[in-house]
């Protein structure tokens, strides 16, 4: 089985840990928007700061994704995989 199979499959059972925890919390809809709005406000800082730092992640589908649903722990994820890949 090819090692993005398994990330893949990882990534959809963590995601969908914290979606059924955001459910279990009784303020699903609430938590989801403030994990969006975190989690894409931090994609955009981090982006900002790169023109001063040099680090940067590109907007596509899977950061937006992975911050929308993790919040800022999925931005900090995505810069910690962006280091390990160079």
């Amino acid at each position: 089985m090819p090692v993005t199979v398994i990330v893949c499959v990882a990534a959809v059972i963590c995601a969908l840990t914290v979606l059924i925890a955001m459910k279990k919390s009784g303020k699903f809809f609430s938590a989801l928007l403030l994990s969006v709005i975190e989690g894409t406000v931090a994609l955009f800082a981090v982006n900002a700061a790169g023109t001063f730092t040099s680090v940067s992640l590109s907007v596509n589908w899977l950061t937006l994704a992975s911050g929308a649903v993790f919040g800022v722990a999925g931005i900090a994820a995505n810069l910690i995989a962006n280091i390990i890949i160079r």
